[in-house]
């Protein structure tokens, strides 16, 4: 029997079954130039046996115009068996709609598919209505003016926030009968902000973040066992953290963008059953309240990239509870592990410890920071990522399919997951996960680059009459999000909190809503 020294992992719950292999390839026609007045041109095809999505790529090819439109029109498990014969577009659009009141508008080579509006009057009683007040601001470090993002920013001692995005800008939504509370803004490193919410009402605010520098000599760093102060942290997992399940509701959002264009994005409010840390092994759900989703894709986009399991992947990412590869005690004789620093996070110190893979050894080649509270030990986040040094290795592991004559190398990966202290216990607060691709064909000279987005934060916890969901409300997490159909509304953010979007989203979804009411 061959000899094999090569080290192993003795459990490995890797992200490569969970973010990494759910992206899915998918290869796309070409379409030529474009036709005048192509809704009332006539086409004779016969269609049988097909899904609605398929049946318009088979008249995309027809007309060489391309349908844009979204997933929520459709119902794709439906499937379409018509003959038209010398039969307007616009006509054999309306047969394969059926019962569906649309419209269809024709934008340079595309046409658009749209719901048509029908306006109703909605009368509550004024009283009922929940007043919210809304903080709006932007948060920049005092010294170099540049934006901080992924702060929380919250109420203080309660368990309402939000994450401030790429750019540092944020949007909190509270109940007018919280408005005498105080603003509590924390990020890792920084000195906390705190002060009247009112102060803040109505209006659009820079916040200054001063970074803290803990004076404490490096001796204090060199003398403090990495390996030690991790297993008191697992091993205070039940004291620091909730073991009684909770309610989250939380913010998701996944966005694929190819090059500088957005080609798929979707949101959704969430209701988390999140299962006690103690168990580490009793599944979370997810129950979707509400979702808004569009694609960006064309028969002459060659290549598409689409998110399998995000929401699942959220889940994995919350890695207390998961126990990642680098957080199992068992696998710490295959890292190296070792103090960096003391930081400040929410106006307590908490010890940075860097970690990395060792050489030759089995899994997924991490390396990244874990933060741990000095007073507490509880482990209040971490930021991780593929080694880049090692990522080439790891690319296979990514792609659940893709067509034949593509190849495909990972640029780079970020995880970043942190968790907020109220009344004592520990909660999941944001997850971010991003993957950056370059993707070739074989016939075509420049590759094309994706970068995949998904992220969920936690706006409120909930732990009266926590129950799991029943099964037919339960999320199938293994879906690709995208692709599924659930309750479209697309101004419900209105009341709740959610992760503001950058400019560059916010420009995409504005100039296809431009097109779209011109």
């Amino acid at each position: 029997m061959k000899n094999n020294n090569k080290k192993y992992i003795i459990r490995s719950l890797t992200l490569s079954r969970v973010f990494y292999s759910f992206l899915l390839i998918v290869i796309l026609g070409t379409s030529t130039k474009a036709q005048e007045n192509v809704l009332n041109s006539k086409i004779s095809i016969e269609i049988k046996n097909v899904s609605i999505e398929q049946a318009l790529s088979l008249i995309e090819k027809k007309i060489n115009y391309n349908f844009t439109f979204d997933a929520e029109l459709i119902n794709n498990q439906k499937k379409v068996f018509v003959h038209f014969k010398n039969l307007e577009v616009s006509k054999c659009l309306d047969s394969i709609f059926l019962d569906k009141e649309l419209i269809y508008k024709v934008i340079d080579n595309h046409i658009v598919i749209k719901q048509k509006i029908v306006k109703t009057i909605h009368q509550v009683a004024i009283d009922s209505l929940t007043k919210n007040i809304e903080i709006r601001g932007k948060l920049v470090d005092i010294e170099s003016n540049e934006a901080i993002p992924f702060a929380t920013v919250s109420i203080k001692n309660q368990s309402i926030g939000v994450i401030t995005n790429l750019e540092g800008e944020f949007i909190l939504k509270i109940p007018d009968d919280l408005i005498q509370n105080e603003l509590l803004i924390s990020h890792i490193g920084y000195e906390n902000f705190v002060d009247k919410l009112s102060l803040f009402q109505n209006k659009y605010s820079i916040f200054y973040l001063t970074q803290s520098f803990v004076p404490i000599q490096e001796i204090v760093i060199r003398n403090t066992d990495a390996k030690t102060l991790l297993r008191s942290a697992l091993n205070k997992i039940e004291v620091n953290y909730e073991t009684k399940p909770v309610y989250l509701t939380a913010f998701y959002r996944e966005t694929i963008k190819r090059s500088d264009t957005y080609m798929f994005f979707s949101e959704a409010l969430l209701q988390v059953y999140k299962a006690e840390y103690n168990k580490q092994y009793e599944q979370d759900q997810i129950k979707v309240l509400k979702s808004r989703k569009n694609k960006n894709i064309t028969l002459r986009d060659t290549v598409v990239l689409k998110m399998k399991s995000g929401l699942q992947s959220v889940l994995f990412l919350d890695v207390v509870k998961t126990r990642i590869d680098f957080l199992l005690e068992d696998n710490f004789a295959f890292y190296n592990y070792k103090m960096a620093d003391i930081v400040t996070y929410n106006n307590k110190t908490s010890y940075a410890i860097d970690f990395e893979q060792k050489e030759g050894s089995a899994g997924e080649p991490y390396i990244g920071t874990i933060y741990i509270d000095t007073d507490n030990l509880a482990i209040v986040g971490v930021e991780f990522q593929i080694n880049p040094r090692k990522i080439s290795d790891a690319q296979n592991r990514f792609v659940v399919k893709k067509t034949r004559g593509m190849k495909l190398r990972l640029l780079d990966t970020k995880y970043i997951v942190s968790y907020r202290s109220i009344n004592g216990k520990f909660y999941l607060n944001h997850v971010r996960g991003e993957l950056k691709f370059k993707i070739k064909k074989n016939n075509k000279l420049f590759p094309l680059t994706f970068d995949t987005v998904l992220e969920m934060a936690v706006s409120s916890i909930d732990s009266t009459d926590v129950e799991k969901f029943p099964r037919k409300e339960a999320e199938d997490l293994t879906d690709i999000f995208v692709d599924t159909q659930h309750e479209y509304d697309e101004n419900f953010w209105e009341d709740y909190n959610f992760i503001k979007p950058e400019d560059s989203w916010q420009e995409a979804i504005k100039k296809i809503h431009e097109k779209l009411n011109k």
